[in-house]
């Protein structure tokens, strides 16, 4: 929740004018410790204090256990190659990032412990640079992590000169998760494109420090939560492998690396239901999956929600926040029998998801810890359908189109990752990342066999059973190679205690104090 401690009126660069709060140290004494040595955390110097969300708190988490990889991607804007202009002006697309980072508070954020909270505090004016200038054949010395220097976590722009100096042949973005989602990433190079028109910014609203303090007010906490009470009632998480028999192949993770990875394609085509929108439609078909893999009619995962409900947000609208509103959020999937047919399983779970909405915004940490008695925080399986609309695959920066190149990584926050991609040629690119250190490489095959094979035969399941389906699929592929060896199933967590999380675990080893 933002802390509005007193209204200061402050005119930015670049013309933008924004409300800051001013913070005392008493209100965060830990921040007011810090300042004593670090000047530029005095409260003159902080735009706002909030609460990182729940999803923020993961992501930077996540980064301190060890093997659990990265949550840092990057953003290249490259001019393609059949274009008459090749290059970019060099000082008016530095001026554009300079005014972009003045313009997005989020881009100005790092995150800072204050005792089990974890803040996001935007600077004024962060005493680094983010914008770095590198000849041709020169490689950038900055690198955006979380390390033990709090400014590490800063998104930085590398723009590539030609041999003139004047030119940029090449822009590259470095920008941690919890800085952006698909959306406010589209809004940062949509006002990138702007600003290097000659145009100024049209500030959105809200912005995201409004946003997260918003959806953090209590009522609309608790609503929320006697929401997900109801419908995660009796319903329990389980990993998708048992814990104590992958120990061996943590020490095999970095050769068998590539066997923890599965991808393939599917025609769009397959995800068409009359009943659901295709990402509905994937969620089923997982949920056939993960049954027949714990062995269980009843069971949970997580999906990630844009978290940008129209409902959400009493002003302005929540399509326009610069920064990370996405949010893990459970859904549950009932077999029955098995008598069920695809199609009743599509419906029901879209009519679930409907239900949802409003209550989207609601922690997934906090869902876990007080709508639920699972032993942890952490999914089974989480699903990421992706939509690349609102970035594209180019951008025109004046005269010249660039194409957008993303590459991220994605760490191990859930025993797998599996994400969805829309292609131009009418199929859907799906990739599994499993957790090598929690899932051996032969349940990895056979997941990933059974959810390709279920997906390609789609389109002529609907109204068979579910039984039916998983009967032709397992003659294929034979039986979960784990059941003969199944463990036993998680018990509920006793009453008052909390669930294993690795964001309390982090937050206890202080490794955000920043001492």
């Amino acid at each position: 929740m933002a802390m509005k401690i007193g209204q200061l009126a402050g005119e930015r660069k670049a013309g933008v004018s924004q409300r800051s709060a001013s913070v005392r140290p008493r209100d965060f004494p830990h921040l007011g410790f810090l300042a004593k040595k670090r000047t530029w955390l005095d409260s003159s110097n902080i735009e706002g204090v909030s609460l990182a969300t729940d999803l923020q708190a993961l992501m930077l988490a996540v980064e301190h256990v060890p093997d659990c990889g990265t949550m840092v991607a990057t953003v290249t804007l490259e001019p393609l190659s059949g274009n008459n202009h090749r290059s970019l002006d060099l000082a008016k697309l530095r001026e554009a990032c300079e005014q972009v980072i003045r313009h997005h508070g989020i881009l100005r954020t790092v995150f800072i412990q204050n005792k089990q909270s974890l803040l996001q505090v935007t600077l004024r004016n962060p005493p680094v640079e983010q914008i770095h200038v590198l000849r041709a054949g020169e490689t950038s010395q900055h690198r955006v992590s979380v390390s033990s220097d709090m400014l590490d976590i800063l998104p930085h722009f590398d723009l590539h000169s030609d041999d003139s100096g004047l030119l940029c042949t090449r822009l590259k973005l470095s920008i941690h998760h919890a800085h952006y989602d698909a959306v406010s990433l589209g809004h940062l190079l949509g006002d990138l494109k702007t600003v290097y028109a000659g145009t100024a910014i049209v500030t959105r609203h809200p912005s995201f420090h409004e946003w997260s303090s918003y959806v953090a007010k209590a009522d609309g906490v608790v609503e929320g939560q006697d929401f997900w009470r109801k419908l995660l009632n009796g319903s329990m998480s389980h990993p998708l492998a048992p814990r104590g028999n992958t120990r061996q192949q943590q020490r095999l993770s970095d050769s068998h690396q590539n066997q923890h990875l599965a991808s393939f394609k599917v025609p769009t085509a397959n995800l068409a239901s009359p009943n659901g929108t295709p990402a509905t439609v994937l969620k089923a078909a997982w949920s056939c999956v993960l049954s027949q893999v714990l062995e269980s009619p009843d069971i949970v995962f997580g999906f990630v929600s844009a978290n940008r409900f129209s409902g959400t947000f009493p002003r302005g609208s929540a399509e326009q926040v610069a920064g990370p509103c996405i949010n893990l959020v459970p859904m549950r999937a009932s077999m029955g029998d098995g008598t069920k047919s695809m199609t009743s399983l599509v419906t029901e779970l879209q009519d679930q998801y409907n239900q949802t909405l409003p209550y989207q915004h609601v922690g997934f940490r906090s869902i876990l810890k007080h709508c639920t008695q699972w032993p942890t925080s952490r999914f089974n399986s989480a699903i990421l359908f992706q939509n690349h609309e609102s970035m594209g695959d180019s951008i025109r920066l004046g005269d010249t189109e660039c194409a957008i190149i993303g590459v991220g990584q994605g760490a191990d926050s859930a025993d797998v990752w599996i994400s969805a991609v829309p292609g131009m040629d009418q199929t859907l690119s799906i990739e599994l990342r499993f957790s090598p250190v929690r899932v051996p490489v032969g349940l990895c095959q056979w997941i990933s066999g059974y959810f390709e094979s279920l997906l390609n035969n789609l389109s002529g399941s609907w109204e068979r059973i579910i039984l039916d389906i998983h009967e032709d699929v397992l003659r294929a592929f034979g039986p979960n190679p784990l059941s003969p060896i199944r463990y036993d199933r998680d018990t509920a967590r006793t009453a008052g205690a909390d669930p294993e999380d690795v964001v309390d675990r982090v937050l206890q080893a202080k490794h955000f104090e920043y001492l």
